[in-house]
């Protein structure tokens, strides 16, 4: 009886070192996990903090492109407005000539017209663009183009 005792008593040791033994397994699991799950709550608070200032800055860059999109729209505006100016210069500049000169009245109080051509300079239009001149206008500052 004594050994079952001896026996009895070496196995309740045995139990509650393999029960310490699994206690302090527990408990490092336990605190790994602890550490574990601090770390990731600090990983989620920047990642957060991140995903603040991506989004801020996300707004920026829209912001900037709505910028250099109404910039890029001025200027082209500008810019074709520029073309149509030295276009419409260049077609105000005519030159101009007498195909035929006036004709003196046969009788008074009648007119005539000398017939005046003009065309754009550069260009050749497929139809002249006439004007009349009253024969008793002055054209003596009129340049004789030939």
């Amino acid at each position: 009886m004594i050994a079952a005792r001896a026996q009895l008593a070496d196995l309740r040791r045995q139990i509650d070192n393999e029960i310490a033994r699994i206690l302090i397994g527990v408990r490092n699991d336990y605190q790994v996990a602890t550490g574990r799950e601090a770390s990731l709550e600090a990983q989620l608070a920047r990642l957060m903090e991140q995903s603040a200032t991506m989004s801020q800055a996300d707004v920026r860059l829209r912001e900037l492109e709505r910028e250099a999109h109404a910039t890029r729209t001025l200027f082209e505006q500008y810019l074709n407005r520029v073309k149509e100016t030295n276009e419409q210069q260049s077609l105000q500049i005519a030159d101009a000539r007498i195909v035929s000169p006036a004709l003196r009245p046969n009788q008074a109080g009648s007119s005539s017209h000398a017939v005046v051509a003009w065309r754009s300079r550069g260009f050749r239009l497929h139809s002249c663009y006439w004007a009349c001149v009253d024969v008793g206008a002055d054209t003596a500052g009129v340049p004789q183009l030939e």
